[in-house]
Order: C-alpha cells, then sequence, then structure tokens
C-alpha cells in the first residue's frame, strides 16, 4: 500500500478513535516517506502524544521541523511538550516560532500567557492576553484561568480546547468561542 492510502487509513482510525491503530498507520506511511509530507509527520506527532508516546512525538516533530521550518502546527505541537514537561524557555521558542506564521491562533497567545506569566515577564503576559482577548471574545478573567491551565494534564497534548463553561454553548462551536478558530487553529 502506498504512503497516501496508509495515511488515509490512519486518519479513518484516529477519527474512529483508535489511536494506536492511527499511530500505526501513520509510522507505516512516515517510514515510506519520511519527513518529505508536513501532514503525515504532524498527523502521526499527534497520534502519538494520543498514545501519550512524548518522546517519540518530540522526535518526530524535530526531524520534520528540519524540512518544514515554517509549519506552525510543528511548533504548537512542539511548544504544548514542553509547556507540558515545564520547559518554559523552549515552550517560548516553539509558540514563537509559531506565531511567526500563525499570529491569529487562539492558543498561541493563550499558550504565550502562561509562559510569560510563569517567567515573570510582565509587560509580554499582557501583549499575550490582549491578543487573547481580541482572538477569544472572552473577559481577561476567563483568558488567565484558560492560560493558567495549560499545560497541566497530559489531555491537552493531542487537542486544547477552551472549557465548556467558556464557550457560548451553542452546537458547532466545538468548544471555542462563537465565531473564533478551532482550538487547534484548524491543525490536523
Amino acid at each position: 500500500m502506498d504512503a497516501r492510502k496508509t495515511a488515509h487509513l490512519g486518519e479513518l482510525m484516529r477519527e474512529r478513535g483508535h489511536a494506536k491503530a492511527a499511530a500505526e498507520e501513520y509510522g507505516r506511511a512516515r517510514d515510506r516517506v519520511g519527513d518529505k509530507y508536513e501532514s503525515i509527520s504532524n498527523k502521526y506527532a499527534l497520534a502519538l502524544l494520543e498514545l501519550k508516546r512524548v518522546d517519540e512525538a518530540e522526535q518526530v516533530l524535530q526531524s520534520a521541523l528540519h524540512l518544514h521550518p515554517a509549519s506552525p502546527s510543528m511548533h504548537v505541537h512542539l511548544g504544548r511538550i514542553y509547556l507540558y514537561r515545564k520547559q518554559f524557555e523552549k515552550a517560548r521558542r516553539a509558540y514563537l516560532d509559531a506565531l511567526a506564521s500563525d499570529p491569529f491562533d487562539e492558543e498561541i497567545h493563550l499558550s504565550l500567557l502562561r509562559i510569560e506569566s510563569v517567567l515573570g515577564a510582565k509587560a509580554l503576559a499582557q501583549r499575550a492576553r490582549s491578543a487573547s482577548i481580541v482572538l477569544t471574545g472572552l473577559s481577561a478573567d476567563k483568558v488567565d484561568r484558560i492560560a493558567n491551565a495549560l499545560g497541566k494534564t497530559e489531555g491537552e497534548l493531542a487537542q486544547v480546547g477552551l472549557p465548556a463553561e467558556e464557550t457560548d454553548g451553542s452546537p458547532g462551536t466545538g468548544g471555542t468561542p462563537k465565531g473564533s478558530l478551532p482550538a487547534d487553529g484548524g491543525r490536523p
């Protein structure tokens, strides 16, 4: 089976909640094409994160970034790993690299708010807070609560979303404020 079909099978497995099977199929596809295709490497890393295979996911992302250095989604996923590990300087670098390519992603600004707050960079934290408020449409208090919760649980590694009580609750919002982008920025 060619890499495209194998990756498609991985996508079907992931959609059906079979993370282990998805990781195996994405891994097979990546074995065939290496890091040539950003989407395959990225989806493989996400599947690994769902399985809590964080070190492997980090290796996949680092390897793929050599060919795709401007990929905001790969930088965000790497930032999630570093934020979870409390490697705040590395997380900052990853999110700033993502920001350079995707300045409208809510997760990037919320994560930078968390990082800059922890590192004591008050002016940078305020800049990230202001951007988060504009992008999410949430109050400063809600933005601060969401940012403070980032990186504290493994569940956030593969998918970051806004808590249900912070959204308008209408169908189709996908756990984000009405009118905003998905919390993963539409990343695969």
